[in-house]
């Protein structure tokens, strides 16, 4: 085990040494059993706000609504990305996919189950992921011994050998398994996928894929997935579970070779007594996961821009038209995405590694080629003793570190209530003057009082030899079955500044409604000593306090740092069985900036008001089919806005998912301009296979802006295809 952790972090090291970072919204996706529950946390690179989700009638699409409230520019940049959940996981597989931002600043993330579910959603305690709760994968084993059924008319008995038998026609093993529309490829990779697991050891694999089948009504794995799920439990020493698949499928199918081998096993599980669960202190198997996903996609994009301008001779008072066309190509790449993750588990240990990669083709001759790694990084944890490193690059989560870095980072529970966390590192961005590097600790409290918890923290930034950053702050979490609050505070200790003040809070009565409200402060960019050298054009500190002493400079940083403020307060009802509505109000605005020996003062934003009304339907031409419709009105100091947007989801036999957007944006300003924006787009997706998809997208934008003396036509063509292999 040492041998691989060593290789990983060898290559992580070098890919560091040649790359440079990039943004991605899906940082990570973590699946664990919680009692009689799973809850899947999708971890996002950025901190955001929860607005409303959507479930379809047949429970297998979820569409996430959400904005962001704090992340670097680079997140604006991100055109779509897939994630696949963990081979492991106890429920049914997943794909969470993301989609690109409308003009309402609503974001969205879908997320396409194999089979029906009825996820909890809620915002996480940083702000910094999504968390679904739902239930968990059972065997019909495991659901007879909570509830037993009715006892189903036992098949017909089978005299063929093992290589020959055929699944009988029967009752389903469980009334309350889900109907499945897999197809038979499909069930069969999923079968060879756990028999691999089971052969390479890694039972914790190859437990969740028999489970998957064996939620499925009556297929040709049933058999043999009932009869080899009583391996993979003695595998991770869950005998009495072990016994009670074995005795499932006995009760199932009697007679035969299978049944033969079945009671061979339950008569070594009786010769063998002393082979203990897992969970009884016995010794834990030692197991190797891998998987991921490779894709390709090109971009493409073509615009043309006619513009007339009015021309009057002062001298003559004559009037001409000049007019101009510019045409050209945007856009011309092809992008390859890698995403490799391995989880190795050896006794109490365990070891998670994961590098995800962005190379950027470019086929245009003025625009470079890049390659951009978003992660690199091995977590180690030792189970018994529950504490864990991180190095590598890696994302925030929070504790006052605002992005992502190049570092180290651990923790240790002092018990189920307490945790102490340390990091340090250096922002993976390249950032003005001297090299950052930072440091910090912090502890966590859960349950002191009943659904609370707390985060206290301490946090120093240093570029070169100077102090960039010096913050305390604490994050709070209250959640019950009906609240859900979240709130930070981050203090600079050297500019005795606010740098974050954020809180938000929804409340929900189940199937009546749900509110939802939002205050967010912060220092934008976050308040730091670097920001003030743009004060007197220094390239680093070192110049900079060359120039002044250390109360101006941090002067000039205060002055130069921005203020933003957002408020927001909305509600959701759901109404009509499988429709719902929502609204939402929204103020924020952006403060002025003071003058500097090189920089003029700017003026403030002013208040920028937002509403939103969206409404969201299911299931009206099909089970899978979502259909959304976005209103948003804006008024801003210099200019008002409206902007109207259609967007339905269909699934078509199951393999097809097409998605016709269509939006309108019109902009007055207060100088008389005007600006209309119409933008068609059609995106679809193909599931080849359950490991190949195939994806494409073309949008096309017309645009009219009209002045008094200038008119202009715009039109933009962007489009893309690509494919994503996930192993």
């Amino acid at each position: 085990m040492l041998k691989r952790i060593a290789w990983w972090f060898v290559v992580a090291v070098n890919a560091l040494c040649v790359t440079s970072v990039s943004a991605q919204l899906i940082d990570d996706i973590e699946v664990r059993a919680v009692a009689n529950r799973a809850e899947v946390t999708l971890k996002l690179a950025a901190q955001v706000r929860l607005v409303r989700n959507a479930v379809s009638a047949d429970g297998k699409t979820l569409e996430i609504f959400f904005q962001i409230t704090q992340s670097d520019e680079a997140i604006a940049r991100i055109v779509e990305e897939a994630r696949k959940s963990p081979p492991n996981a106890p429920i049914e597989p997943f794909t969470v996919s993301y989609s690109p931002l409308n003009q309402t600043g609503i974001r969205r993330l879908d997320v396409v189950f194999s089979q029906s579910v009825k996820p909890v959603v809620r915002l996480g305690g940083n702000a910094r992921s999504i968390v679904l709760t739902l239930p968990l994968l059972q065997s019909p084993a495991e659901r007879a011994a909570v509830a037993p059924a009715v006892p189903a008319a036992a098949p017909p008995p089978v005299a063929a050998t093992s290589a020959e038998v055929k699944p009988p026609v029967a009752a389903e093993p469980a009334a309350s398994a889900p109907a499945s529309s897999m197809s038979s490829s499909d069930v069969r990779s999923i079968l060879d996928r756990a028999k691999k697991a089971l052969a390479g050891k890694d039972f914790d694999t190859a437990l969740a894929q028999f489970n998957i089948l064996l939620n499925m009504p009556q297929h040709e794995a049933t058999l043999e997935a009932q009869e080899l799920i009583g391996a993979a439990r003695v595998g991770l020493g869950q005998t009495k579970a072990a016994r009670a698949e074995y005795d499932m499928y006995l009760k199932l199918y009697p007679t035969g070779d299978g049944a033969t081998r079945v009671r061979e096993r339950l008569k070594e599980l009786d010769r063998a007594p002393a082979v203990a669960s897992t969970a009884a202190g016995g010794a834990k198997p030692s197991s190797t996961t891998m998987w991921g996903s490779v894709s390709q996609s090109y971009y493409g994009g073509q615009s043309r821009i006619d513009t007339s301008t009015i021309i009057v001779t002062p001298a003559t008072n004559a009037t001409t038209i000049d007019q101009q066309t510019i045409t050209g190509t945007d856009q011309s790449s092809l992008v390859t995405n890698i995403d490799l993750n391995a989880r190795i588990r050896s006794g109490d240990w365990e070891t998670r590694m994961s590098v995800r990669d962005t190379y950027t083709a470019s086929l245009l001759r003025n625009i470079a080629s890049r390659n951009r790694l978003t992660a690199a990084y091995a977590d180690v944890k030792n189970q018994a003793d529950h504490y864990g490193i991180r190095f590598g690059r890696q994302s925030p989560t929070g504790a006052g570190v605002l992005y992502r870095f190049d570092g180290i980072s651990g923790n240790y529970a002092f018990s189920p209530t307490w945790k102490a966390n340390f990091v340090a590192g250096t922002p993976s961005d390249v950032t003005p003057g001297e090299r950052k590097a930072f440091y910090g600790a912090s502890v966590d409290a859960e349950g002191i009082l009943p659904n609370l918890g707390a985060t206290a923290y301490f946090i120093e930034q240093r570029a070169g030899s100077y102090a960039d950053r010096r913050a305390v702050g604490t994050e709070l979490r209250y959640n019950t079955e009906r609240i859900n609050t979240i709130g930070t505070f981050d203090y600079d200790l050297l500019f005795r500044r606010i740098n974050i003040g954020s809180v938000q809070a929804t409340y929900t009565v189940p199937e009546t409604i749900t509110f939802n409200a939002l205050y967010d402060y912060r220092a934008s960019p976050p308040l730091q000593l670097t920001n003030g050298m743009a004060g007197v054009n220094a390239f680093t500190l070192a110049d900079l306090m060359g120039q002044v002493n250390l109360r101006t400079a941090q002067d000039y940083a205060s002055a130069l740092t921005a203020t933003s403020r957002v408020a927001s307060l909305g509600f959701t009802v759901p109404f009509a069985k499988t429709w719902q509505a929502g609204l939402d109000y929204r103020i924020s605005s952006v403060s002025g900036t003071g003058a500097t020996p090189a920089l003029p003062a700017s003026d403030a934003s002013g208040d920028i008001k937002t509403i939103t009304a969206q409404l969201i339907a299911s299931s009206i031409w099909g089970p899978s089919d979502v259909f959304v419709v976005n209103s948003s009105y804006l008024t801003a100091p210099t200019y008002n806005g409206w902007l109207v947007a259609f967007n339905p989801r269909f699934v078509i036999a199951t393999q097809w998912t097409v998605e016709p957007v269509l939006r309108w944006f019109r902009q007055v300003s207060t100088n008389g301009q005007t600006l209309t924006r119409w933008s068609p787009s059609l995106r679809g997706s193909y599931r080849w296979s359950e490991k190949v998809y195939i994806d494409a997208e073309a949008s096309w934008e017309l645009s009219r802006s009209n002045s008094v003396s200038v008119n202009q036509n715009s039109n933009h063509l962007f489009y893309y295809i690509g494919y994503r292999y996930d192993f």
